[in-house]
């Protein structure tokens, strides 16, 4: 028969467990505060994320706010039958198609991402809503401003290589403009008034503790070691080849292939090749339709093979440019990156944190870490911490902040800056509902903005989505378009000009200052704030920190060739660390989707920390169920 000790042994576990995780403290313990967005511009909802319902088609505002309450509602109670009656598309009570673009032309809907999921429990770790994060940036803030700037420069970087952001012109140029706005500029403190702790903490982070932002330092992460060696992090680009083969840390031929041991299968860390200098989005009728919630997911396009001899150099390469990046973070399996990195420190014999037991030799200790502090449990905690986070961080997006993405707000920028009719912006009183807008863009660069309309002009005269070129899209501004617009279908029919007499105007139509994006489908169908990855990317590295030791010094650094097919081996003035490298990880995953254009830089900055405190609070109740005597350090 079972034993009744050991089965009440177990009941007191979990119980004592369940009681520390009632007492325990966490950052959510004093309530959750939003930034008042969406209270201050109940009716058109500046600042908040509205995708998927439906949007006026000149302006992409929320037609009726009842759609926007349904919503709420869909996501405050979880109901399934509530959130199927919630209006998905620009027509949910007709046809709901898409036709504003070529690229959205015979589209479907697409739905939310487990809106409801901060509602469900978790049986360890901190419950969903016990942790919080600061209020996001409101949107007529300097602060959103400058995070704007920086989502623009970071498209315009999109194609330059990390090897080369020391030599590119346009990235000392994104550094100078940044380092001269006012959120962080020495002289532009008179703008700011007075600031909370989370926006001094913001401020301080980017201003780099007194180094400013350089060319050497600009798009990178806040970390420790985030500023140390090349951009990329180690784990990033090094394999360790693969079952049967020699590895060794003193041979650096041995990091060369970018093979993983996975078993005895290997993975490749080479990424597939997006096409260069393509983004999306880039006209309003694209933008429109993706705003209503048009599912062009996929529709992204790829280097192809030239010739009948496939070559795998052709179409793969290591991650070499943020587009590489951001197309890695397009299709990563969440915590793809820190399985990889724990592979990569097993199979490099990365010792295990000093606090942990089975540290001595075999004839010491007379076991080895495995089911227990070994591979085994390390790994299965990366997965296992990851749900924990993603229902925390939904809890946040949907529940609480409910923040606007990047390419809406660049949306509403459009608006301002190509101001369609004075009846369809006008307000109730006689004001222009975009008000908080124009005095964002008091906050960014007009030079910038004019870099930005010259990059779409390229992109719209040049791009050709399924075979059609750009300019067929809906425009509501373009003088030399006639825009035929049927509100039931939404078309856009372009009027064909002689070449001789509307050559100049054909070089400068196509000019929006929309956010170019890295995906077609732009962000996913939920608020930005906080972000999934950063939130993942805080949770798993803190797991990789707590069992490795991270003052391990790598024995080599490597970056990407020129072409990036290969990997090459370089000197650094300091070398680097497991910590650092882990960090590095850490920030080069969660800013990759900046890369992309689908998070604001706070997203990443505070979503780390939900993370790190939710893998902290899970391995706190987990050291109850041991019996082993341990301690871990985590930096």
């Amino acid at each position: 028969p079972f034993d009744w000790a050991r089965r009440n042994a177990a009941f007191d576990v979990r119980l004592r467990t369940a009681v520390q995780s009632r007492e325990a403290s966490y950052s959510g313990d004093d309530g959750h505060v939003t930034n008042g967005d969406e209270a201050r511009f109940p009716t058109t909802l500046l600042g908040t994320f509205t995708k998927g319902l439906p949007h006026s088609l000149p302006l992409a505002l929320p037609t009726d706010r009842s759609a926007f309450d349904a919503f709420v509602s869909g996501v405050n109670t979880g109901d399934l039958d509530t959130i199927k009656s919630i209006p998905l598309g620009p027509d949910p009570e007709g046809d709901n198609s898409f036709s504003s673009s070529a690229m959205t032309t015979g589209a479907k809907v697409r739905g939310w991402e487990s809106m409801a999921a901060g509602l469900a429990f978790t049986l360890e770790a901190p419950d969903p809503q016990r942790v919080t994060m600061p209020p996001a940036p409101q949107i007529d803030s300097v602060e959103l401003g400058y995070e704007l700037s920086e989502s623009y420069w970071m498209a315009l970087c999109r194609d330059i290589a990390f090897t080369e952001f020391d030599n590119s012109d346009t990235v000392a140029e994104a550094a100078a403009s940044m380092a001269a706005h006012a959120w962080v500029a020495e002289d532009g403190c008179d703008q700011l008034g007075e600031l909370t702790p989370t926006q001094t903490a913001h401020r301080e982070l980017e201003m780099k503790n007194g180094e400013g932002i350089t060319q050497g330092t600009i798009f990178r992460g806040s970390l420790n070691g985030d500023n140390i060696g090349p951009y990329l992090s180690q784990f990033l680009l090094i394999g360790c080849d693969t079952l049967g083969s020699r590895f060794s840390n003193d041979d650096p031929e041995s990091y060369l292939t970018g093979h993983i041991r996975f078993g005895a299968h290997r993975i490749d860390q080479r990424v597939r090749k997006a096409v260069p200098d393509r983004d999306y989005m880039t006209t309003w009728g694209a933008y429109i339709d993706v705003a209503n919630g048009a599912d062009v997911r996929g529709r992204e396009s790829y280097v192809t093979a030239e010739g009948d001899n496939f070559n795998d150099e052709e179409t793969h390469r290591f991650i070499h440019t943020p587009r590489d990046l951001a197309t890695y973070v397009h299709y990563d399996a969440l915590y793809q990156p820190y399985f990889n990195a724990c592979l990569l420190m097993l199979a490099m014999g990365i010792g295990y944190d000093e606090g942990l037991p089975f540290g001595d030799e075999d004839e010491v200790d007379k076991q080895t870490g495995f089911a227990l502090f070994g591979g085994p449990h390390i790994l299965s905690l990366l997965a296992e911490v990851v749900l924990k986070a993603l229902k925390a961080v939904r809890f946040q997006k949907f529940a609480m902040h409910r923040r606007a993405r990047p390419e809406t707000v660049a949306g509403w920028i459009d608006c301002v800056q190509r101001p369609r009719t004075s009846d369809e912006q006008e307000g109730n009183e006689g004001q222009t509902v975009f008000k908080p807008i124009e005095k964002l863009c008091q906050y960014v660069d007009s030079d910038l903005l004019q870099k930005v309309r010259e990059h779409n002009v390229t992109q719209n005269n040049t791009q050709m989505d399924r075979d059609i070129t750009r300019l067929h899209d809906y425009d509501p501004v373009d003088a030399v378009a006639d825009c035929a617009v049927d509100q039931q279908q939404q078309v856009y029919e372009q009027q064909q000009t002689e070449d001789e007499q509307n050559e100049q105007q054909q070089q400068q139509r196509g000019g929006t200052y929309l956010l170019p994006m890295a995906y077609a489908e732009g962000s996913p169908m939920h608020p930005a704030y906080g972000a999934g990855h950063a939130t993942v990317a805080g949770a798993c590295t803190t797991i990789l920190k707590a069992f490795f030791d991270t003052t391990q010094k790598l024995p080599y650094v490597f970056t990407s060739t020129d072409d990036g097919t290969k990997l090459v081996q370089i000197d650094v003035d300091e070398q680097l660390t497991v910590e650092g490298e882990l960090n590095k990880l850490c920030s080069n995953i969660s800013i990759g989707r900046n890369w992309a254009g689908v998070h604001w830089k706070s997203d990443y900055t505070e979503s780390i920390k939900l993370g790190e405190e939710i893998a902290i609070g899970l391995l706190r109740e987990q050291k109850n169920v041991y019996t082993e005597c341990f301690s871990m350090t985590i930096p």
